[in-house]
């Protein structure tokens, strides 16, 4: 075929162009307008779910969709993507629902059948359904709850089994498939928003997303193979400005142990995974897809103070790409505390554009940390929180003088301390090591911070260790090297004191 003399028709005499004046030049708005189909009137959601063999899996997330979605409009779109036989389409051809199905001749990856299907779908909404995700009592409607309560809301995941990401309930033993029904419908049964929690990156075994936001960011980047392919889809989401929630009051579950490696070759697959974070990071000129991202800080926040403020402002400072604000901010939701005025300081320009995400624009600032004075007003925040551990900057003691200038009377900060007592320090002075630690600490320790804080008239404060993160070879050669310490100090005082990492301050004025 001569294709210099093909020729190609898009029928559009059923299609309107936007009316940006009534849309209020709202680009979501304008979006969303522009990728509406015009059979969304009858159908709502579209359920994706691709399927590579394991057929049994796949009839079981099937029926858990059928039985546990109720009185919304949805059409599955059933891939079968390049299964060994034809047993997973004679399936999917036998399902009594709305329904499209795509078979895919080979299987070149999981990401290619989406890409190219998201036309087919004409829902409002897009849910991707791993085929081994069984989906329970009221799920798609708490999804809808909370993709519907911002316009800016581009992806929604829910709590799972078996899966990373703090996005598993504290806990919750799986023990049997007909026991966790029976939990979730008491976990799912009303939609609760001071549940719902905003990230910078969501895990994909289960996806709700606005259909004109996979065509505007596309689905996953071939160049990431399978693993970080969701880190990469997420950067995208963020960096178009939308949000991502975890939707903390739907519970399904994950037939696939992460734990054991289910499926996998543990070698080849930690050798995938760093040539995908690799690749992340490539990608994103420098930005660690697990460093920069996944700073939660638990036990900074553990047991945060509450602002007098309904409103209230928060400021961080060399938070990374921006989660400890936005794990703040979660805290505080749990409270009922939905809004909050979001501010960023960083000293390291990378992190600039995840920032404006975070705060929603024109709020973060980057200059080296002596000017922050020059940014922010005297008792302008309620909260402020320090990414880095304060000894690692110069002169730590004018530094927290010029935090509590910036907070407000009643204000809360949060800083970590870096122990300088820990067992890096007791390897170095033993020859055992030649570096105490790659951020050179100013000698400072807990028992002086204190000091510092009281001599300043703080004395409403709480403290908590946050320990290295061990294996059980290590903890067994610090016990040890405890025992050798102590000399009629308190054992479990000195084996703490060396597997702290930080000391974790949250103090109020």
């Amino acid at each position: 075929m001569d294709n210099k003399n093909c020729e190609f028709i898009l029928d559009t005499n059923n299609l309107e162009k936007p009316n940006w004046e009534a849309l209020d030049n709202n680009p979501y708005k304008i979006r969303r307008e522009s990728h509406r189909s015009n059979n969304e009137d009858e159908v709502l959601v579209s359920v994706y779910i691709q399927a590579y063999n394991r057929l049994e899996k796949t009839k079981k997330c099937l029926t858990a969709i059928l039985e546990n979605t109720k009185d919304i409009n949805y059409e599955l779109i059933l891939v079968d993507n390049g299964s060994d036989d034809m047993k997973t389409l004679e399936y999917f051809k036998s399902i009594e629902h709305k329904k499209k199905i795509v078979r895919v001749t080979k299987n070149i990856g999981s990401g290619y059948p989406v890409g190219m299907t998201v036309n087919m779908c004409d829902g409002k909404y897009i849910v991707i359904v791993s085929n081994d995700v069984y989906v329970t009592y009221n799920w798609l409607q708490n999804l809808l709850n909370c993709m519907e309560s911002d316009e800016t809301i581009g992806m929604v995941g829910p709590m799972s089994t078996n899966i990373s990401n703090l996005q598993q309930p504290d806990n919750y033993v799986y023990t049997s498939y007909e026991k966790f029904q029976k939990d979730a419908k008491k976990f799912n049964e009303h939609s609760v928003p001071s549940k719902w929690q905003e990230r910078l990156r969501l895990i994909t075994v289960l996806a709700m997303y606005r259909k004109e936001v996979l065509k505007l960011v596309g689905y996953m980047d071939s160049a990431f193979l399978h693993d970080f392919g969701e880190d990469d889809l997420c950067a995208r989401i963020r960096r178009a400005g939308y949000k991502m929630m975890l939707a903390g009051d739907t519970f399904v579950h994950h037939d696939h142990n992460i734990s054991i490696g289910e499926d996998k070759n543990m070698e080849e697959f930690k050798k995938i995974l760093a040539q995908g974070r690799e690749a992340f990071q490539e990608k994103y000129y420098g930005l660690d897809a697990w460093n920069d991202i996944l700073n939660f800080e638990l036990t900074l926040f553990s047991n945060i103070y509450k602002a007098h403020s309904q409103s209230p402002s928060i400021l961080g400072i060399d938070i990374k790409c921006g989660q400890p604000i936005l794990s703040l901010a979660n805290k505080l939701r749990e409270q009922c505390i939905y809004n909050t005025q979001r501010y960023a300081f960083t000293t390291e320009a990378k992190y600039f554009s995840d920032l404006q995400y975070v705060c929603h624009g024109d709020n973060v600032k980057c200059d080296r940390i002596e000017y922050i004075l020059e940014y922010y007003a005297q008792g302008s925040m309620d909260y402020i929180v320090l990414g880095e551990p304060i000894n690692t900057y110069h002169n730590p003691g004018k530094l927290l003088i010029k935090l509590l200038t910036i907070l407000k009377e009643g204000g809360v900060l949060c800083f970590k301390l870096r122990n300088i007592t820990g067992v890096k320090t007791q390897l170095n002075l033993i020859g055992q090591i030649s570096v105490v630690d790659d951020d050179i600490p100013t000698l400072i320790t807990v028992e002086e911070m204190i000091n510092t804080l009281q001599a300043l008239n703080i004395y409403e404060f709480q403290l908590k260790a946050e320990p290295y993160a061990f294996d059980h070879e290590s903890i067994n050669n610090i016990q040890h090297l405890a025992n050798q310490l102590n000399q009629g100090e308190d054992y479990e005082k000195i084996f703490n004191k060396l597997i702290t990492k930080d000391y974790c301050f949250c103090i109020r004025t």
